[in-house]
């Protein structure tokens, strides 16, 4: 593993040395420079809590640690190959449902949306592993991305509840940053998290996939693993009953004390995969348990962890959602966990948990199970609400048009709203549930079709400071009855900075539409994501610093959808041909704007040409550094130069070549791991009673190939002088 610091900053020698020991972490494609612990390029050095963060680090394949094999990490082979949602490439089975996008809707002709709450994340982080495992935009199946489980993966800073509502719900309007004739409203609901120990009692079947498709590393080995991690946060007034399933059904543990921990995980860890998979009859024989061992008052849970490659007894996604519609009456959720790559049946797992009154989540590491398992117990296994609905009627007043984001395979007729015998979504405790919707103000330029309708009453719109009324129905999780409460989104929930929630949302939904392909799309791109990203904070929320990473990733493994300067590229093969053209057209000028930069006795200028921005950076203590920074306009990242008062590198994978900058001036080149873009750019001949002059490439490899030509110029012009 290549492992790279540069040091910039007050530091001893010794202390240079004794920091290239440090543990500084590789993304994957290449080391990169670290200045003061700030990592200049790539993902945060922190990485979620047990371990998984992407990466050679923290691979999906290497942090899954078996029970037979102790702290020997088992690392898979199995590769994810390209596929279509519905027609996969030989040697892949995976099976996504095909997802019908819908359009913009006419408030005059439907003032109504309706849709059930969604709180599984399952798709999330089979899209991250699909990311870590190198695939393209291109290559990701549209199937597998469902923006509401994106964006319900995350936490944000949403009301709590304040009234007897087991919820707290925000409305948040802003700009759409990627549809500059609309806005985006975002929903919020957030319910308390719960101490698990002091939680209901719980009744807990795990039914457990031991067939021979789940004989590899990533799923029967992190299958035991996670349900050992839950097993451990379980108390004497638990019940656990084991059910195993391949060829045939088997009961292994029935009404054990959650207490006897060392029982259960002896149980768990004893399963070994093989024979053909009979998932229906296990299903059936976890609810008798379920039944037999049901806790009036408590918790009542069956756990279904599969691959979802169900072929024996009921196997279609038709006849497995009857099995469990049948037994949700019971009082008894289900919820499922996948596992796995290559033969993932992501359909049948999703139907699974909708209609057995569960979630579902995709399981692809230890962190992932840490994750859902203990540090999101109370919201994977305590329902506070049930049958959740949410409606929202929009007024043509100052609406004339909107689209829900997501959810399409959640949408409901508008009669189900009050209908308490139709089925919807679940909410644990600690939930939290984002919907967003492209709304379109009536004084918009984007037109939105709708039809005149001849007998309906023509009334002139009313307008009264009420852009729409959310409606919510639920049902405590013991009752048949449902509650209703609304809520009203007035013209002033519009903020023009709708803070970082709304912000890291609209990443999020943003990236999903690019990986869908989404038709209303508009003009996002990934340097729309991560200027929306720039104003969010992630340093705190692992999970979002993660977000960050993968969105840089994805973008190295998508060349064709890079951009340079605002201009796309070609494809893989090259720039485009205006990209090319303007670039032959705007060349470094001999003269242009001369900027300089200072401190006590050492001076930097530079000449900035026509086309080309840039900033100062004053002195600053804790870096021991000043220069100037400067970038082609309207591009991210900037190439700097600095003068550092300590300088150093050490590290492998660096190839240095020794150049001649215009004006004569000797520099020595630094880049890594045969990459064609320089990372540094030290001058050996500039002879300092302290410190160094230094150029550093700060997030410019969008840019910075095609413009390097131009850079050597700029440098060409530079007085670095010591008086």
């Amino acid at each position: 593993m290549k492992r790279i610091r540069v040091f910039a900053a007050v530091l001893t020698a010794v202390s240079l040395l004794a920091g290239c020991g440090g543990e500084s972490k590789s993304d994957g494609e290449g080391s990169r420079l670290w200045e003061n612990g700030y990592n200049s390029g790539g993902r945060n050095d922190s990485a979620p809590k047990d371990g998984y963060a992407g990466g050679d680090n923290y691979s999906i394949k290497g942090d899954i640690q078996t029970p037979s094999e102790g702290e020997m990490m088992t690392e898979m082979t199995t590769e994810v190959m390209p596929m279509e949602p519905e027609n996969l490439q030989e040697g892949n089975t995976e099976e996504y449902n095909a997802l019908e996008e819908p359009g913009f809707r006419s408030v005059k002709n439907s003032p109504v949306s309706t849709f059930s709450a969604d709180v599984d994340t399952a798709s999330y982080t089979n899209l991250r592993r699909m990311i870590e495992e190198n695939l393209s935009i291109e290559n990701i199946p549209q199937g597998a991305v469902r923006i509401e489980e994106l964006l319900n993966y995350f936490k944000y800073d949403y009301n709590l509840p304040t009234d007897d509502s087991p919820f707290g719900v925000t409305t948040v309007v802003g700009d759409c940053p990627w549809n500059k004739d609309a806005k985006l409203l975002q929903i919020g609901l957030k319910t308390e998290e719960i101490d698990f120990s002091e939680a209901p009692s719980s009744n807990l079947v795990f039914l457990l996939d031991v067939s021979g498709s789940m004989n590899d590393a990533d799923k029967l080995p992190l299958l035991q693993s996670a349900f050992t991690m839950l097993t451990d946060e379980l108390t004497e007034k638990d019940r656990v009953s084991i059910v195993t399933y391949a060829g045939s059904d088997a009961v292994l543990l029935e009404g054990e004390k959650g207490s006897n921990k060392t029982e259960i995980a002896e149980v768990i860890n004893s399963l070994r995969a093989s024979g053909s998979t009979n998932g229906s009859a296990g299903i059936e024989t976890a609810y008798r348990l379920a039944e037999e061992n049901f806790i009036e008052g408590g918790n009542n849970r069956i756990i279904l962890a599969t691959d979802g490659d169900l072929n024996v007894g009921a196997t279609s996604e038709s006849a497995l959602k009857e099995l469990v519609t049948s037994k949700r009456e019971s009082g008894i959720f289900l919820s499922v966990l996948g596992f796995g790559t290559g033969n993932i049946k992501d359909n049948k797992m999703e139907a699974l948990a909708d209609n057995g009154n569960g979630n579902y989540a995709y399981i692809d590491s230890r962190g992932e199970a840490k994750r859902v398992m203990v540090e999101e117990m109370g919201a994977t296994l305590v329902t506070v609400a049930k049958d959740v609905k949410l409606q929202i009627e929009f007024n043509p007043a100052y609406i004339k048009g909107y689209r829900l984001i997501g959810y399409e395979n959640r949408t409901l007729a508008t009669e189900d709203f009050d209908d308490d015998t139709k089925d919807a979504g679940e909410i644990g405790a600690g939930h939290i549930v984002t919907a967003l919707y492209e709304i379109v103000p009536v004084d918009s330029k984007q037109e939105i079709p709708e039809t005149d309708l001849r007998y309906q009453t023509e009334t002139e719109p009313k307008k009264n400071g009420e852009w729409a009324l959310l409606k919510i129905r639920y049902k405590e999780p013991e009752e048949d009855e449902s509650i209703l409460k609304e809520y009203t989104i007035t013209e002033e929930a519009y903020r023009a900075d709708p803070g970082e929630d709304f912000y890291f949302a609209a990443a999020v939904a943003e990236l999903g539409l690019m990986v869908r392909d989404s038709k209303y799309k508009g003009e996002a791109s990934f340097r729309n994501i991560e200027n929306l990203l720039a104003k969010v904070n992630t340093a705190e929320d692992d999970y979002k610093d993660e977000f960050t990473y993968l969105v840089k990733k994805l973008k190295r493994n998508s060349p064709e959808q890079t951009e340079i300067c605002g201009l796309p590229l070609a494809g893989a093969g090259g720039i485009s041909e205006e990209s090319e053209r303007l670039s032959k057209e705007r060349p470094a000028k001999e003269q242009g704007e001369e900027v300089t930069c200072s401190h006590e006795n050492l001076r930097i200028s530079l000449k900035i040409p026509e086309g080309w921005d840039y900033k100062t950076e004053e002195y600053n203590e804790d870096s021991g550094r000043f220069g100037i920074r400067f970038f082609p306009e309207d591009c991210s990242g900037q190439v700097g130069l600095y003068y550092y008062y300590f300088f150093g590198v050490c590290g492998t994978g660096l190839e240095t070549r020794d150049i001649t900058i215009e004006g004569g001036r000797k520099g020595r080149m630094g880049l890594y791991d045969g990459r064609d873009i320089f990372s540094f750019i030290t001058f050996p001949d500039e002879e300092l009673s302290s410190g160094s002059f230094v150029v550093l490439n700060e997030g410019a490899e969008d840019w910075l190939a095609e413009y390097e030509d131009e850079v050597l110029k700029i440098l060409g012009t530079a007085v670095m002088e010591e008086e």
